[in-house]
């Protein structure tokens, strides 16, 4: 075999996440709206803060920094999630990462002994249960309610004297489901209840990563308020459209009893893991950034054309509240559609990837054409049997 059975395996399930994001059509004439890959370009000021960062930059621009990241950099990051979701956390708890995703390594790493459980809620990213299996921590997925909202009882009643955490998506990759402050608020106080009973510390981790992509008026939660053992982690990437530059942080919950060394553990194992810092010039772009004025790519019209046109074809899915996806239900109730689209041209991905067979995940981030063009595709195998 020449690799481990695990990768071996991953490789063989979910082919389409090695795949490289096609602009447009790739080489085989297929249309890829399996992965988040934006069509649109950087906002004018997140440009221009990356020229200012190479144009002005200082001696040792390009050098190792202290593990945290750029005490300036970090600063940024306080103001804008006081700005942007009303979260009030001190720049001596941020720590700048290579993306969301090493932000979530980094902090799993940190907190995870052998065997420790993380439960995760399900649909979740396609990553997560690898993360956890990465550190040497047993994921735990609890499925959510048929609306993809939270089922807060049943997430709770997975905690146990061997939980270290909950990972918790929102908005919801893949389903773009937001969990509201209620629903959060609930599950906080049964997690508390939970450490008390096991005295154990259960921590939330909060990706955060799509949170600046809302629809509706829907709020940003802000989870800091909610839970005292949380960690945020965000990134840049999605609503900036600059995910090949690895602009991610983590914020530790000031209110968190351990949090010092919360902090000094995840700013340690970056260095141990690897990716060492965030890059530099994406850290002094992101110092400098203007976000009060930033003009954020908007996905609203995608969103309409997409999910009016696959509800008059027949299929069934919850409206998506936040970040560029729909999760639809597979008319023939499993996996098997997702053949039948890439047959006809059309890449989607898999909901068993996500821990839930029978749907398949749309971006709709594409450019219109190319989603005109599959929605044709996607009306001939529709529900109605139009094929």
């Amino acid at each position: 075999m020449g690799v481990a059975k695990q990768i071996y395996k991953m490789m063989a399930d979910y082919p389409w996440a090695a795949r490289i994001p096609a602009e447009g059509k790739d080489a085989d004439g297929v249309i890829d709206l399996s992965t988040s890959a934006p069509s649109v370009k950087p906002p004018e000021s997140a440009r221009r803060a990356f020229l200012n960062a190479v144009q002005n930059e200082k001696p040792g621009a390009h050098r190792y920094m202290t593990n945290a990241g750029y005490i300036e950099t970090r600063r940024a990051v306080s103001r804008h999630l006081a700005q942007s979701a009303g979260i009030e956390v001190p720049p001596e708890l941020v720590i700048m990462c290579y993306g969301a995703s090493g932000g979530i390594n980094t902090t799993l790493k940190a907190l995870l002994d052998p065997e420790e459980e993380v439960i995760i809620v399900a649909p979740h990213p396609f990553e997560d249960p690898i993360f956890v299996w990465n550190h040497g921590g047993t994921p735990v997925a609890v499925g959510s309610n048929a609306d993809f909202s939270l089922n807060v009882g049943r997430t709770a009643a997975a905690a146990d004297i061997h939980t270290k955490a909950l990972l918790i998506s929102c908005p919801n990759d893949p389903t773009g489901a937001v969990y509201p402050d209620d629903s959060i608020r609930e599950l906080a106080g049964l997690l508390e209840a939970r450490q008390k009973e096991f005295n154990n510390t259960i921590y939330l981790i909060w990706d955060s990563r799509y949170s600046r992509i809302m629809y509706d008026g829907v709020p940003v939660t802000n989870i800091f308020s909610l839970y005292e053992n949380s960690i945020l982690v965000g990134s840049f990437s999605m609503h900036l459209v600059i995910s090949g530059d690895r602009g991610g942080y983590v914020a530790v919950n000031p209110r968190c009893p351990y949090k010092e060394k919360v902090f000094a553990a995840i700013a340690m194992v970056i260095r141990t893991l690897g990716f060492v810092n965030c890059p530099a010039l994406v850290q002094n772009a992101i110092a400098h950034m203007d976000f009060g004025n930033s003009e954020l790519p908007s996905y609203t019209k995608a969103r309409g054309l997409v999910c009016g046109a696959l509800r008059g074809f027949g299929y069934e899915f919850q409206e998506p509240q936040g970040g560029y996806f729909v999760f639809v239900k597979s008319p023939t109730g499993n996996d098997n559609f997702v053949g039948k689209l890439k047959e006809k041209g059309v890449l989607v991905a898999p909901g068993a990837a996500f821990g839930a067979p029978g749907y398949f995940r749309v971006s709709f981030c594409a450019e219109e054409d190319n989603l005109r063009e599959a929605l044709r595709v996607f009306e001939k195998l529709s529900p109605a049997g139009n094929s």
